[in-house]
């Protein structure tokens, strides 16, 4: 028969046991500072994509849809010109073959 005693076995299972909880807490200590970390790493992410009225700084979501409106102006005054040029050059162009047909005559 084995010579291992009851004890033996006890202090056996309460040392794996002990390994156990050390792991566990060690596991919940690191993952403490991760999100103590990643809070931080957040709220300065934030501070970058949010208007700070302390500072009246301009966040990166505000200023992409001020860009996006401002292109959205200039692509519009492009249109507006080309069409316009457009216009006078048909204009011009009526105008100087009915000059041509009335000097060549």
């Amino acid at each position: 028969m084995s010579n291992v005693t009851q004890k033996d076995l006890l202090l056996s299972i309460k040392e794996g046991q002990d390994k156990m909880a050390q792991t566990h807490l060690d596991f919940s200590l690191n993952m403490s500072k991760f999100i103590k970390d990643q809070e931080q790493i957040n709220t300065k992410v934030l501070g970058y994509l949010e208007n700070d009225n302390k500072t009246n700084t301009k966040g990166v979501v505000e200023l992409s849809n001020e860009n996006k409106r401002r292109l959205d102006e200039n692509d519009t005054k492009d249109r507006v010109r080309i069409g316009m040029v457009s216009a006078i050059s048909l204009i011009f162009g009526f105008l100087g073959s009915i000059l041509i047909k009335v000097f060549v005559k």
